[in-house]
Order: C-alpha cells, then structure tokens, then sequence
C-alpha cells in the first residue's frame, strides 16, 4: 500500500525486517532517533558535565554512545504517526512511517523539557553495580530532576524498562547504590573518621557527600571524610548554691532570727557524647531529601559509640589497583582486596609481595583504637630498560655491584647482562676478595628508560700501592752449629789455623790432635736491628753480639772459644707474611779468643779474626722473632735463632681507598 503526499510536511523513518511487525518498530526506531539527534546537545550537556564533576575525561560523545543513547530514548510513543509504505520483499519486510513536522516539532519540544531526567536516566543505563558512589548520585539527581518536572509517575517508555515510573526507578537505583555500599567509622586522636568503600571489591567511593548526626562531610579520592567531632546530647542539671561566708554582724542577727535562709539553686548544661548515631548517604550536596526518599531507605550506618572508641577488634580492608596482587598481614596471605582482623594495639605488618608487573612494599599499621583501618593504593608498576656492564678484561678478579635507589645491592657479578627495573642506579667496582690494596670506584650514577640499554665497559680498579716503613730491634739468641773446616781458631805459635788443620801443633803440648779435639757446642746472643724501607720494600739489617764455640780436649776438659760479633748486610722485606719478614745478604765478622790461654799455652795470642756471608730469613710475629742464618758452609753450619722484637712504622697507600667513576679513566 502506498500513499503520496507532500512529503515536505512529515518526517519519515524507514525499516525493515523479516516479518512486518519488526520493519514497522525499526521504522520507529528510526524516527525516533531522527527527533532525538536534534535535542542531542541538552542531554549531552547534562552528561559532560556530570562525568566532568565525576574527574573523568570529558571528551566528546561518539557515534557509538550517541548510537546508544538514541536507542534507548527513541522508543518515546509517538502519537499521530502513519505507515504509508508496506512492502513484502523474498527477504523480508519494508514499512515506512510518517509524522507531521508539527506533531513532530510537538515532541522535540517535550524532550528538551524532560532532557534532564533523560540524561540521568542514560548514565544510570551505562553504570554497572562497580560504581554504586556514582550510581546513588545519578539516581539522586534524577529523583530530584523527575520530582521538579513532575514526572515522578510518568512511565519510562522502552521494553527494558517494563512500563516503570520515573520516580520509583530511581528510587529503586537509590537503594540498589546503597545496598553495595560499606562505612567505615574509626577513631583519629578523639575524632571521629569514615571511610566509605565498595561493599564487595573495598574500592574507594569517593565524592559522596554524608550524614552523621547533624555533620555534612564529603569523601576524599580515598574515600575518606575529614575528622570530625562525635555528635553530642546535652542535658539541663540544677545544682545547689554554696551560700558565700557570712559576715559577723550577719551571724549575730542569725542568733535573733528564728527563720532558715532559703538555699539557692542554679542550672547548667552537661554535654555528652550520644550513645549512638546515624550515617545517611546523600549523594550530593545540593540535592535535598525528597518526599519519597525517607532517612531509612538512605541509612548506611547506625554508629554505636562505645564500640568506635572502646573496639576489641581491628578489622582490616585493603583495596588495590590492580586487583589480585599477593598481599599478607603478621604473615597470613591472601589476594586483594582482602580483609583481616587483629586484636586492637596488636602491631599489623602490611606486605605488597613484588612480582614482575608491580613493586611491593611494607608498611606498619597503628591499630591502637581503631576498630577499622582502610588501606587502598594504586600499586606502582614495573617498566624495564636493559644493563650491560663488563670489564675490558673478561676473566677478572673484579666484581661489579649494581645498587638502587635505595641504596639496595641489586646484583653483583664479574660481568652484567640483565634486564632491570626503570630508574636510577649507581655502580660499585672493587676486587673480588676485597683485600683493600685495589681501589673501589663508586658514585657511577646510571638513568635506565624503558625499552633502552644502558652499557658500560670499565678499565680494572687501580692496585693501591701500599707502603710500610719503620724497624725492628730487640735481642736474639742464636743456636749455633759446629764451625765449618775453613773457620780458623787461634794457635799457640802466634797464628790463626783452621779447625780441620788444628792437629798436634807446636806450642799445644801435643793434647789437642784435630781427631781428639772435638766440637761440643755454641750460643749466640746478639742484638739486631733491622730497618724497613719502602721503596722496593728494601731492608738494611745489622746484628752486634757475643758468640761462645766450646770444644772437648783430649783428656775431656772444656776448652771455651768466645769474642764479639758483628754483621751487616741488605736485602728485601713484606708485611704480607706475619707482621713483618725479611729476607737479607749479610757478612759477619768475629774475634774469638780461648777463655784459659794457660791450658792451651796459646798466651802470645789474642785471638783469630773470622769474616764470612751469610743468609739471613727472618719474621715477627706478634714481639716474637723467628729465623734462620744460613752461612757459607765452609765456615759454619746453619744457625736457628729466636728473641724478642720490637716493631716500629707506619704504613699506608699511594692512592686513595675509594674514588668517584669519571670517564675517560675508569671507563
């Protein structure tokens, strides 16, 4: 069937479908939309500005949310409209409906007028139970939108809405909102606190504005209102007079009067924390309590107080972004959000466990008086750049330690490859095994951006140089072999004679033949002194001393060859071996004389003269002093030797303990 008319008097709005009845709704559909689009800007102002006051972004609306919006709001009854085209297709149905632009203009008119009660109605549509601090003010307002255009029973067209009336729809929104919502009331110092949260996810509510008693407070970003004073009652006491002291003329008229002094009472007033008080969620400021909203159906909290500032129990909330991290409080683990409870003033360790995605951290919370403590953040998340730091020498004995920002070792090894967290770093080289004669190099600061390597060879740490200077002297004793065969004793005639030689010569009375005179023993007591240079750890070393060779004749008498000691000589020292050690090239001189030159009928000699090299290998170890002498074999054998020693020096090392990276040196 078809019609022809002057189409400049109508608007149109086409459909199809596969059977005519759905062709002929989405031709309303249609027209509808095309009278919506043009009042668009009423409700679209009306939802910038509400998502603006929510601080979300408040761009511009897409086709998809005008698409939405239309739908939803299209399905108004439009009176007078006629189908003027029906057609039946192998497909399917065609159907075209008309208005007149009069009716048409009619019901744009309407909808700019009830555009406000639209918009809240879109933005309740959009919003899901997560948001129910959002959802308790759209349907506020609306509520307060619909009662003002008294549109309260009016029926909300559309097939989602089931024929529901402006006004107990938002009212059933109101109560759905509150439902989902949770206080808590917690004492700070000797006020009172409320954190209002999500009943089920512990999400922060925030921008509500509440009731408790007769105080009107407003949620912070962390769901938190401001500290305020627990309401009070007050109450009328009438209080006795003490009457002032009584002057002496006063009392004497007293004596005279028969009639008591009436007593005189005054009344104050005593305040009083109330036993208990109510939590209303208002939503908005502005919006006053309707007629159909009652206190009831806003009540979210009735507050005894004695138990907000006398709790037994700490109850616990934890709320963060993103959900699921590994959390614990005192150890007990779980995912958040979480709740836990702890007996109040008992210490409660909060630990954020780190995985590859976010940072953790810990955090000690003060649950002396509270009966509820409310913790939410957004955790930090972890973006990575890239380390790669070496050595120019690949096989060394140098690490390299890698410290955070808060001063934390992050890793140390000879050589770094890893990937790290953004941020920044300062490095630490120094010798593996830390002997302190290497320098250490630090304050090498390093900036790590996400996606970016960072990489570093380094040059060794220097070795320090260390020094030592200083002496030794004390007293030694030396225990001393027999004499070697080119070691000359004295002899009678006025000579000097090896000990091999020393046979049956003339002027010995023929008692001492080499075979029957034997070496016994011998001491050696000196005193030494021996100093320490630094410069190619150089050492001088002197000795003075008394040295005794005894020897057994042939009738068994002792025969004592004694006489003064000296030597010097040079060579090399270490403090690295005990406290000091030397090794030195030395060269001895001796005048031994026999103590009973009667016996030996030797009087017209003084002695014989010995000078000889010798080896010296010595230490100090804690005041003892430790060796050995080792001489040219022809003249004696080796000589252990001990005493006591005492040190003397300083040290210290050519180049500094630590020094700062600088480039072009240590990399």
């Amino acid at each position: 069937m078809q019609e022809v008319n002057n189409e400049t008097d109508f608007e149109f709005g086409h459909g199809v479908g596969s059977t005519e009845e759905d062709a002929q709704n989405a031709a309303l559909q249609e027209l509808g939309q095309t009278i919506f689009v043009q009042i668009r800007s009423e409700v679209d102002h009306i939802h910038r500005s509400t998502l603006r006051d929510e601080g979300k972004e408040s761009g511009y609306v897409s086709q998809e949310d005008l698409n939405v919006q239309t739908q939803s709001f299209s399905n108004v009854e439009i009176s007078g409209h006629r189908v003027d085209v029906r057609e039946q297709a192998q497909d399917g149905w065609y159907v075209r409906v008309r208005l007149s632009r009069e009716e048409a203009n009619r019901l744009r008119n309407e909808l700019r007028r009830i555009a406000p009660v639209l918009a809240y109605l879109e933005l309740l549509s959009d919003s899901s139970d997560a948001f129910p601090g959002r959802n308790l003010k759209y349907a506020l307002q609306g509520l307060a939108e619909a009662e003002r255009l008294q549109m309260s029973d009016d029926r909300i067209t559309g097939q989602e809405y089931a024929g529901i009336s402006y006004g107990a729809y938002f009212k059933t929104r109101v109560d759905q909102a509150i439902r989902h919502l949770l206080i808590l009331p917690y004492m700070e110092g000797k006020q009172a606190r409320l954190a209002l949260i999500h009943r089920d996810t512990y999400a922060p509510v925030a921008g509500i504005w509440l009731q408790a008693g007769d105080k009107m407070l407003v949620t912070d970003n962390e769901g938190r209102t401001e500290p305020f004073s627990i309401p009070q009652t007050s109450r009328l006491v009438r209080e006795k007079v003490e009457p002032a002291e009584t002057s002496v003329a006063d009392k004497l008229m007293g004596v005279f009067s028969s009639k008591e002094p009436e007593p005189e009472y005054k009344e104050r007033r005593v305040y009083s924390d109330v036993r208990r008080f109510d939590v209303l969620a208002l939503g908005v400021q502005e919006t006053k309590k309707q007629a159909l909203v009652t206190d009831a159906s806003l009540l979210l909290q009735r507050v005894d107080t004695n138990q907000l500032k006398n709790p037994s129990r700490t109850q616990i909330y934890v709320h963060l972004v993103p959900e699921n991290a590994l959390i614990s409080v005192n150890g007990d683990e779980r995912h958040a959000p979480a709740h836990f409870e702890v007996p109040v003033g008992e210490k409660a360790i909060l630990k954020i466990f780190q995985d590859s995605r976010y940072r953790g951290q810990e955090r000690t919370l003060e649950t002396a008086g509270r009966g509820y403590i409310y913790f939410t953040q957004t955790l930090v998340e972890r973006k990575y750049g890239h380390l790669m730091l070496n050595y120019k020498q690949p096989d060394s004995d140098f690490s390299i330690t890698v410290f955070n920002s808060q001063g934390d070792a992050l890793t140390t090894s000879q050589a770094i490859n890893q990937q790290v967290e953004v941020g920044s770093y300062q490095v630490r080289l120094k010798h593996a095994e830390d002997t302190g004669n290497y320098q250490v190099i630090t304050d090498d600061p390093l900036v790590v951006h996400e996606g970016r390597e960072v990489s570093r060879t380094y040059n060794q740490p220097r070795y320090r140089e260390p020094w030592v200077h200083g002496y030794i002297w004390g007293f030694t004793y030396g225990f001393a072999s027999e004499p070697g065969s080119a070691y000359n004793l004295p002899t009678g005639n006025g000579t000097e004679m090896s000990f091999t030689d020393f046979d049956g010569v003339a002027g010995c009375g023929g008692q001492c033949p080499g075979d029957e005179f034997t070496f016994d023993e011998a001491g050696h007591f000196g005193i030494h002194w021996t100093q320490f240079f630094n410069r190619a750890s150089f050492a001088l070393n002197t000795n003075v001393g008394f040295k005794t060779l005894k020897f057994k004749d042939i009738e068994g008498e002792e025969q004592t060859l004694s006489g003064i000691s000296a030597s010097v000589g040079g060579g090399f020292w270490t403090s690295k071996i005990a406290s000091a050690s030397w090794v030195t090239a030395n060269y001895r001189f001796e005048h031994l004389t026999w103590s009973d030159k009667e016996e030996m009928s030797m009087q017209g000699l003084d002695g014989a003269n010995n000078g000889y090299p010798y080896l010296e290998l010595g230490m100090q170890i804690a005041g003892l002093t430790l060796g050995a002498r080792i001489p040219d074999p022809s003249y004696a054998s080796p000589e252990i030797f001990v005493g006591l020693g005492f040190l003397e020096g300083d040290s210290g090392y050519r180049y500094s303990q630590t020094e700062k990276a600088r480039e072009g040196i240590h990399y």
